[in-house]
């Protein structure tokens, strides 16, 4: 104990110093990220897969013609020297770029959307686009299907199917299907592969400030998902490192998530049980739990009157991450089981704020919570704490209830 205390107390002193360092950057204006401030950070859609679009389309209001796609398509052959070098000669000057391409209605083999449709008529790209959401059933095999559809016998098109992700994982065998293999994708990381091409393409800009610095800020958006964001700690990871130090340091870490749950079970939902009682809402069963390991872990609160829907917060990623609030169907009910109108109007009164995520969502009509949706760090459990949190729960339990205001829910 006396080891951990002494540890205790030199990083204390070294925090405050990195505290100090933190402000001036702040004030200096270096941790201003656009793209963060507005909300757009896991937006895989209209940050994400728009973005690096516009980037690859030779005809893109970046102004530099073909210059970044020609780029893709070196990184994508040096990287993967199995590609066959006549899939990617794409006509630059033909080469368009479609979002969220449209290829037919959904079933079991074919149909979807495209995240990232590129072509030049005879050679194509296809990118399936991963921030954070699961896999969809047979989705990579679809899209394979549908290009060997347009291919036919035309031995001289060809298409590259890419499976891209934050770390270049693989796609799932629910997405692959029977028929198709893991060395039929290219599986792109975006804190290598992207974050590589994304420098090449700031050296390309270097005469277009107003470009150049754009794609720069994309870029501290992606080192901030792939926890490839630096820090100067050198000098608190030089007392980590002390011999020792080293099994004071990892009883400490082997505590935290013990810690995380005493203060959300023992100290935070008790608090929130009180004020959603105050709102005529009841919490419902015992949430005491693991938040941080347990998948999807949440609470739903039962309002007297309300015959279809609950309100509710879930954490959608493991390790009490993207925090959303909103509508859940009672129980184990589904959309079906709600009236239509009824589930309508929820939406329509409960968009007004906030743009409804999913709208062929079949349990949950939410948006993003409007404090900390990311509980797994200090500032969010001082939060806990302090109230902060408490009240941000107060601010959404009284939108909510206010926006289904005489609705038969």
């Amino acid at each position: 104990m006396n080891d951990i205390i002494n540890i205790l107390n030199q990083v204390r002193i070294v925090s405050r110093k990195i505290k100090e360092q933190r402000k001036e950057k702040f004030e200096r204006g270096e941790n201003y990220n656009i793209f963060n401030d507005l909300g757009f950070m896991s937006d895989e859609v209209h940050l994400h897969s728009m973005f690096l679009a516009n980037l690859l389309n030779p005809k893109g209001s970046h102004g530099q013609r073909g210059k970044f796609l020609e780029a893709f398509l070196k990184m994508l052959q040096k990287s993967f020297p199995a590609i066959s070098a006549d899939k990617l000669e794409l006509d630059i000057t033909n080469a368009s770029v479609e979002v969220e391409k449209y290829i037919g209605r959904q079933t079991d083999s074919e149909g979807g959307r495209i995240d990232i449709y590129l072509t030049d008529g005879k050679h194509s790209i296809i990118i399936e686009n991963k921030i954070y959401a699961g896999d969809q059933h047979h989705q990579m095999l679809r899209y394979w299907n549908y290009e060997m559809s347009q291919k036919g016998d035309d031995t001289e098109k060809s298409f590259v199917l890419i499976y891209l992700t934050l770390d270049g994982c693989s796609p799932s065998k629910e997405s692959l299907g029977e028929d198709l293999k893991e060395n039929d994708i290219v599986c792109l990381s975006y804190k290598s592969d992207i974050r590589g091409w994304l420098d090449r393409c700031v050296e390309l800009a270097s005469r277009t400030p107003l470009v150049r610095e754009t794609i720069n800020q994309y870029i501290s958006t992606i080192d901030i998902l792939t926890n490839n964001v630096m820090e100067d700690n050198k000098d608190l990871l030089d007392i980590l490192c002390k011999e020792e130090n080293l099994d004071a340091v990892f009883d400490i870490i082997d505590s935290k998530e013990n810690l995380i749950n005493h203060i959300i079970n023992d100290e935070f939902i008790p608090k929130l049980k009180d004020l959603a009682e105050d709102k005529g809402l009841e919490i419902c069963g015992n949430y005491k739990r693991n938040w941080v390991s347990d998948r999807y872990p949440g609470a739903h609160f039962q309002k007297t009157g309300w015959k279809f829907l609950d309100l509710a917060f879930q954490f959608e990623s493991v390790g009490l991450d993207r925090m959303v609030f909103g509508f859940v169907c009672k129980g184990e009910s589904n959309r079906s089981d709600v009236p239509t109108p009824v589930w309508e109007k929820v939406q329509e009164h409960y968009s007004i704020s906030s743009p409804i995520k999913d709208k062929n969502n079949d349990l949950w009509i939410h948006k993003d919570f409007i404090g900390n949706k990311n509980w797994n760090n200090s500032q969010a459990i001082k939060n806990l704490r302090n109230g902060k949190t408490l009240n941000d729960f107060s601010i959404m339990f009284d939108e909510a209830i206010d926006c289904v205001k005489g609705l038969d829910i």
